[in-house]
């Protein structure tokens, strides 16, 4: 028995993450249970990858690890039906090519992630806000219990003290080749795991510090290129949102041109804020209604939508924004 399925990818959070892998090659991955059972590769045929696996693995969670717009095809035989069926005079033969359609082969596969994700590595690769760092001593070994808010909920992961920030923007290079020990609540990170789901690397975003980067002089670049980092499968855009509505959001950077930022209804927002006590970072929401506003004066706004004034403007209020295909899938909100 096959049956052909486009592409089927089950995602535990903290649990699937691209394996190392070589070029024009798929990985496949099986668990059960949250437990690694099985894997295998392929090489791309075509436009794309074809792999045979046992029907005994059709109702457990499969990963599949591809070039983001190559067509991965599974297909699942049966082990134990003969290869060749012995002839029935009672039997009608099926022509000799059938084509079976998507709608035979296999019913519609909810997405495992958040629908404001169009794929699977969109939602692996999320950003995370850390929210606490502890350090406990687990069989001898450091880790750092981190908790995060991650794709719209809090998670908790143990990470290893052998585990180093590999890359971190122009303002704080100071972090790089530290570990986990040195996050901070209000950080701003990309992470990596192996197949067992353990983060095995962290990439440094942002880590606000609640100056005034409008009004206080300083150099941050045209558009704040030295505060926020950026890792190969996102792109961040940062700056003051001086106007939102539904589904928009107008940022602007220190010399007062804007961006158009397209927000989709599940965008998460997280609110980072400065508070003396109690959490700093939070999910406030989803789309535009879940952004601090700022006060900008309509006259101090060009016919371009760009700032040509600050003055009287609140300034006090950032925003992170992580892109996919034009639009936020994350926004991360900094009010001092």
């Amino acid at each position: 028995m096959k049956r052909l399925v486009s592409f089927l990818c089950c995602m535990i959070i903290m649990t699937a993450m691209l394996p190392v892998r070589a070029a024009d090659t798929a990985v496949l991955v099986v668990y059960r249970n949250e437990r690694l059972i099985y894997s295998t590769h392929a090489s791309k045929s075509g436009d794309g990858y074809e792999f045979v696996i046992s029907d005994e693995y059709k109702d457990d969670c499969i990963k599949v690890y591809c070039d983001e717009e190559t067509e991965c095809n599974i297909h699942y035989v049966n082990d134990d039906a003969p290869q060749t069926p012995e002839p029935s005079e009672t039997a009608t033969p099926l022509p000799e090519a059938v084509t079976p359609s998507p709608s035979e082969t296999a019913a519609p596969v909810k997405t495992p992630y958040p629908a404001v994700y169009e794929k699977a590595l969109d939602a692996v690769n999320a950003p995370a806000v850390v929210e606490k760092v502890s350090e406990q001593i687990i069989d001898g070994a450091t880790y750092y219990v981190t908790d995060m808010l991650y794709q719209g909920v809090e998670i908790t992961s143990k990470i290893r003290d052998s585990v180093i920030i590999e890359s971190a923007p122009a303002a704080h290079t100071e972090l790089v080749g530290k570990s986990a020990a040195a996050l901070k609540e209000g950080d701003v990170i990309h992470f990596t795991c192996d197949l067992q789901g353990r983060i095995r690397s962290i990439e440094f975003i942002y880590r606000p510090d609640f100056t005034d980067y409008v009004k206080n002089g300083d150099s941050y670049g045209n558009k704040f290129e030295d505060l926020i980092g950026s890792d190969k499968y996102s792109s961040f855009s940062f700056g003051v949102p001086v106007k939102t509505a539904k589904g928009y959001m107008l940022l602007a950077d220190i010399e007062g041109k804007t961006t158009d930022i397209d927000l989709n209804t599940g965008t998460f927002v997280y609110t980072v804020r400065n508070n003396r006590r109690g959490d700093k970072a939070e999910l406030t929401g989803t789309g535009s209604g879940a952004i601090e506003r700022v006060h900008i004066q309509s006259s101090n706004f060009d016919e371009e939508n760009n700032v040509i004034s600050w003055e009287d403007a609140d300034t006090s209020v950032y925003a992170l924004a992580r892109l996919r295909n034009g639009t936020a899938t994350e926004l991360i909100v900094f009010v001092n």
